[in-house]
């Protein structure tokens, strides 16, 4: 049957149905209601969607009423199928760019009810104008957000409404005969005050097909599911990625294939109304969350506590992110962390729970860490219950973090709630904001705490420390002043220590465990030497004071000058991550692990707090030179390309020990 072809007069439809004919519509019973009932509008309207319009006084689905009227009048149909090549064209139509150069923008006009123009959108883009009285004025009205189409909405006959993903969409649905809208802005800026227009009615909400799309549709569920009459959400079939119901459309949808996927989307449930108030007793007994530490302490407390947000930091090259990896590992295989000699039993132990680690920096040299984790454990990394979240998101943005949550609870979904998610780094993760803005710590906070909340996870942000690295962390104090907990990572003379520098309780100094770092070779380059990933080795538990031998060191040596600080941490990395093992005074001379200079200069250059990089560079031939001049290091020309090595103190250039 035609979308448009109801070749009914009124009186026919009034005698099918068992009702009258009054005025311009048949009153009639509707489904399952007794013959006297009148509950039943039918009005023919040859743009309507089949042809004629129905609405309910009693509150019946709408759609199972134009099934009624159908099997009563004996039109059943079928959807129109599309054409065999619909997905071609919908994936080549997207794949075009939104507008050509030259090309004339497309400007949507929002009208308040009496049909006042009121907000202007071009696209591309999302600029917008407002209507003076007598023309347009850039920036949004500072009145209230209403929604696109609004004269049509507040006209419509019917109750049903369908919720696009912009302006065009709105309007191609509508030219289908169907009510359709949008709000202002986009993707994930659904107001609440947009709920008032859709009181009562039939919501049918279109996301495009992708994962903004899907925040979107949550969004606008979330808003109106309390308020609308039923809210469905409709996903339209074959869409390529980042396809509209515009592209739908345009592959041959057309409105009887709609209206069957609207009848038979799923209602989405109103939840149980909640006052927000508990009684005492109930609240104190009812089963809260787990009690027990993520990562027990030995003596008391936590290393890391459950439901708790938190940072790891510590200067370049003391192993922030292998302990942070001993933390995953320790979780992601249930077998803790540390191991006594005697007993074998773990030192700090843990129950088993899903670790998320989001990789925002230095991805290559996370999966080689992640196989020499494999290597140095023996648990194969499949056997891990560990996932790694896509870090092409902003959390500083409201809209990147509405998606990041709704990955985790996909996951969650799979795999249960996770005990931990890091973020490594959190400079990475913010797009290039500055951590000492409040409101960006803020944003990062939010994120955790969404978390906390929704899933009992702990948060761990992977930090880094500030210019003067005995200080704290780098960035705004409420980086450390919102943290349940402040991990620390320090050098000291016998290797490394890990402090913790803040609890619930406030802040401490209280030392946890001292620590090596291993080298796991995972691979050869294609010159036969090898490359290695950094993992914890030995942890030994510290007393809850510092004893004399065990002391960190003021300065990461002593022998440095604070002027080479960030010199010798960049040196550090680079070994960490690029070191190699070579023989600079040939077979004879003793083995040495080294690195070419270009490699420390490019940690250099990112570590410096210089405005621009011929500052940086010459920052870094200064240093060079300094630390060649105070024997710190020795250089050389390896293969063509010169190479630094740390100097050990009391050792000279070519008496130097293997590292």
């Amino acid at each position: 049957m035609n979308a448009h072809a109801f070749n009914f007069t009124l009186r026919e439809v009034a005698l099918a149905l068992g009702g009258v004919v009054s005025g311009n519509q048949v009153l009639a019973p509707g489904p399952s209601h007794s013959a006297g009932d009148q509950s039943l509008s039918v009005r023919l309207d040859s743009s309507a969607p089949g042809g004629f319009l129905v609405h309910s006084f009693a509150g019946d689905d709408p759609l199972r009423c134009k099934d009624y009227v159908r099997d009563k009048l004996g039109v059943r149909w079928e959807p129109t199928a599309p054409p065999r090549d619909s997905v071609a064209r919908m994936t080549e139509r997207i794949a075009k760019p939104i507008a050509k150069a030259g090309s004339a923008p497309a400007e949507y006009i929002y009208r308040l009810e009496d049909g006042t123009p009121y907000l202007r959108v071009k696209r591309p883009g999302f600029f917008q104008a407002h209507w003076d009285g007598k023309a347009w004025v850039n920036g949004a009205p500072k009145g209230p957000k209403i929604p696109y189409r609004l004269p049509e909405l507040l006209a419509s006959e019917h109750d049903d409404v369908l919720i696009v993903e912009g302006e065009k969409d709105a309007d191609n649905a509508s030219a289908l005969g169907f009510t359709a809208t949008t709000n202002p802005g986009g993707a994930g800026k659904f107001p609440a005050e947009l709920a008032q227009y859709f009181a009562g009615k039939n919501v049918y909400i279109l996301p495009d097909n992708d994962e903004a799309g899907e925040a979107h549709a949550k969004l606008v569920s979330e808003v109106l599911t309390d308020v609308a009459r039923s809210v469905r959400v409709v996903r339209l079939p074959g869409l390529p990625e980042k396809g509209d119901v515009s592209d739908w459309i345009e592959a041959g949808g057309g409105a009887d294939d709609l209206a069957d996927l609207l009848r038979h989307a799923p209602t989405i449930e109103t939840a149980e109304s909640d006052d927000g108030i508990q009684e005492l007793g109930e609240w104190v007994n009812e089963s809260a969350e787990d009690q027990d530490p993520l990562i027990d302490d030995i003596e008391s407390g936590s290393i890391i506590g459950r439901g708790e947000a938190g940072v790891i930091f510590g200067p370049t090259g003391t192993g922030k992110t292998a302990v942070a990896n001993a933390f995953h590992l320790a979780l992601a295989s249930g077998f803790g962390l540390g191991k006594a000699h005697l007993t074998g039993q773990p030192l700090y132990p843990c129950n088993s729970g899903r670790v998320l680690v989001a990789v925002y920096e230095a991805q290559g040299d996370f999966r080689r860490r992640a196989r020499a984790i494999a290597l140095d454990s023996g648990v194969p990394l499949a056997s891990l219950n560990w996932g790694i979240v896509r870090a092409d998101l902003d959390i500083t943005q409201e809209r990147d973090r509405g998606v990041f949550l709704d990955r985790v609870r996909r996951d969650v979904k799979r795999h249960g709630p996770p005990a931990l998610l890091t973020i490594d780094t959190l400079p990475a993760a913010i797009g290039g904001k500055s951590l000492n803005d409040d409101d960006v710590a803020g944003h990062c906070y939010a994120l955790a705490h969404a978390l906390v909340r929704e899933h009992g996870t702990s948060v761990m942000f992977v930090a880094h420390p500030g210019k003067d690295e005995t200080r704290g962390i780098a960035g705004s104090y409420r980086l450390q002043g919102n943290a349940d907990f402040v991990l620390k990572t320090i050098k000291t003379k016998a290797g490394y220590r890990l402090m913790k520098a803040k609890d619930r309780s406030g802040a401490c100094n209280r030392p946890i465990f001292d620590y090596t770092l291993k080298f796991i070779e995972v691979d050869q380059t294609s010159g036969g030497k090898p490359v290695t990933g950094a993992v914890v080795g030995s942890i030994t538990p510290c007393a809850s004071r510092d004893t004399p031998d065990q002391q960190p060191s003021s300065t990461p040596d002593d022998r440095w000058p604070r002027s080479l600080r960030i010199f010798r941490a960049s040196l550090t990395t680079a070994l960490i991550d690029a070191g190699k093992l070579v023989e600079p005074f040939g077979a004879e001379g003793p083995r040495l692990k080294a690195v070419p200079a270009a490699v420390v200069r490019q940690e250099f250059i990112a570590a410096y707090p210089a405005e621009t990089k011929d500052a940086k560079r010459v920052a870094f031939d200064r240093a060079l030179m300094a630390a060649r001049k105070n024997e710190l290091i020795c250089s050389r020309e390896i293969g063509g390309m010169d190479h630094l090595w740390l100097l050990e103190p009391n050792s000279t250039p070519n008496k130097q020990d293997t590292l």
